[in-house]
């Protein structure tokens, strides 16, 4: 069985609850990611995407300098620890729509997941079986399928 500790991104970008969201915006654009783990007190608290951005602040007419992160990040903060498997992982994302799962030991974050990981994953694995499993494709058709309508 193969552990989230083996696949997630273990570089994390993260911002502070109190930071703007104008801020959050500019460390996004830098460190060229879409989400950001909002931490308060060094603790995972919630998760900043860009369609966090986009539907509620742009959409609402909020002004992102005065706007805080806490104000409009995604919470509560949906999360696997690092000894659960790629399967655990992957339902919760599916269950709740969503493209990126921190990973949290301890109130400590440790990594994040993407739909990517996954992917890059489940490449890997068909490379690795080739012809011998027929299913593959009926597997990448059922992800793409679950996908649409994604929230995050």
């Amino acid at each position: 069985m193969h552990y989230l500790k083996d696949l997630m991104t273990k570089s994390v970008v993260t911002v502070d609850v109190t930071e703007s969201v104008f801020n959050a915006a500019q460390i996004m654009r830098k460190e060229t990611v879409a989400a950001l783990v909002v931490l308060e007190d060094g603790k995972p608290v919630g998760i900043l995407t860009e369609r966090d951005l986009v539907r509620r602040v742009l959409a609402d007419n909020l002004n992102p300098v005065q706007t805080k992160v806490s104000e409009i990040m995604s919470k509560p903060l949906l999360s696997a620890n690092p000894d659960a498997s790629i399967g655990e992982a992957a339902r919760i994302m599916v269950d709740n729509k969503i493209r990126r799962l921190p990973i949290v030991e301890r109130d400590r974050l440790v990594g994040i997941l993407t739909a990517v990981d996954l992917a890059r994953y489940l490449s890997k694995i068909t490379h690795e079986i080739g012809d011998k499993v027929n299913w593959t494709e009926t597997l990448w058709d059922a992800i793409l399928r679950s996908s649409v309508g994604s929230n995050s």
